[in-house]
């Protein structure tokens, strides 16, 4: 048994500390935040309508599984597709790359975010057209980079050219957190 100060509403991750270890709630969903999987809890917001999950039609998010020729490496996004993506193959929709913040994965839009049902709300309400949404990990990887050239040069300074530091991304494999360096 815990406690906790009162929290903002929204979304907030969470660890438990048993004999100095820190440990996910077991009762709790899993969630990839703050660079680590571990708990998390959602304090009722305000403004919890626009994201709750109401009797209108859905749309999916899937799953997508695909070889990344930059990493080297299978990667996966997920791609949600609004309410009648299927019954009508010749439209065609508006697609929205988005992405995380650091610390963050793939995972972070759909579950954490609401992604899907903030959309299929704002479509029912005639708020938004319909059009895909693309969650990828932003973590990558430039080829001929290893981390054994990382820690013995430091990160590229050169104008226009990518900087940053590496982290494990959520498959195992190594990403790269770039920022484009700029005088």
């Amino acid at each position: 048994m815990g406690d906790s100060a009162p929290q903002d509403e929204g979304f907030h991750y969470y660890q438990l500390w048993v004999d100095s270890a820190k440990v996910p709630d077991s009762d709790s969903l899993y969630f990839y935040g703050a660079s680590r999987w571990g708990s998390g809890v959602e304090v009722p917001a305000k403004d919890q309508d626009f994201y709750a999950l109401k009797n209108v039609p859905h749309g999916q998010v899937r799953q997508t599984i695909y070889y990344s020729k930059v990493n080297d490496a299978m990667r996966r996004c997920f791609v949600y597709t609004p309410p009648g993506y299927d019954n009508d193959t010749k439209t065609r929709y508006p697609v929205l790359y988005l992405q995380h913040g650091g610390g963050e994965d793939e995972t972070g839009w759909p579950n954490q975010g609401k992604t899907n049902l903030i959309m299929d709300n704002l479509i029912a309400e005639g708020k938004a057209r319909p059009f895909i949404i693309v969650m990828d990990n932003g973590s990558w990887a430039m080829p001929g980079q290893t981390r054994r050239r990382l820690r013995r040069q430091g990160p590229r300074r050169d104008s226009g050219r990518p900087t940053g530091r590496r982290r494990d991304g959520p498959t195992g494999s190594r990403g790269r957190c770039w920022k484009t360096s700029s005088r």
